[in-house]
């Protein structure tokens, strides 16, 4: 099964960020920010980060079409808010989706690179894993001790979350207990799109983006 890799750089300092890379065997980089810039971490804009990850022999590529959060078209926005589902099925979109399939083929094992680095709070999971999960692949997701979860463990953390179980429960909260694993998972991402989409009347710093969360 081909393996897809996600990380958030701002869990690490470039040296460790590299190894991590070279210890997963990643040989190319699909930086999936919007704006590929950093004002809290310099090793990690785009020019820099393209060189330090040449000299390891790591190809960097920025797909901010194909999966940057902050699209700007309206047609894939509900109620304001980037709808990640619309968006998913969007020609760029699948056209950057094709692309790595395509460097699959050829041998590559990629990583999507945000700076978020909670996989569950960011798109590069959130949208563009889910994508790839869906298509049967396996998307491991780096955490910050270096280690991973997989994706079904971060849709089991949504879960968790936004249907938690209780002792007693409200008469709206029954109708939960209808709802298959897979209606609650499905449910339970556009929950989290609907909280982390890009909106268009505020302009949110990716690299601030957890504090807003938060």
């Amino acid at each position: 099964m081909n393996k897809v890799y996600t990380i958030g750089y701002s869990a690490f300092k470039i040296e460790t960020f590299i190894e991590i890379l070279k210890q997963y065997g990643i040989k190319c980089l699909i930086d999936v920010r919007s704006v590929p810039r950093s004002k809290h971490f310099q090793d990690f804009n785009s020019e820099n980060l393209e060189r330090f990850l040449k000299q390891h022999k790591i190809l960097y590529r920025n797909y901010a079409e194909e999966f940057g959060a902050r699209q700007t078209d309206k047609k894939f926005f509900t109620d304001g808010v980037l709808d990640f589902e619309k968006f998913s099925k969007s020609q760029q979109f699948l056209a950057g989706i094709r692309k790595i399939e395509k460097g699959m083929d050829m041998g590559f094992t990629f990583t999507l690179m945000c700076a978020e680095k909670r996989p569950e709070i960011c798109h590069r999971c959130i949208l563009v894993g889910r994508q790839f999960h869906k298509r049967g692949y396996e998307v491991r997701n780096i955490l910050d001790d270096g280690n991973y979860i997989k994706q079904d463990e971060v849709e089991k953390i949504l879960v968790d979350e936004y249907f938690p179980r209780k002792s007693q429960l409200s008469l709206f909260e029954r109708d939960d207990i209808c709802l298959s694993i897979d209606e609650k998972i499905h449910q339970s991402y556009v929950k989290r799109g609907k909280e982390i989409g890009y909106r268009l009347e505020k302009n949110f710093d990716e690299e601030d983006f957890h504090d807003w969360f938060h």
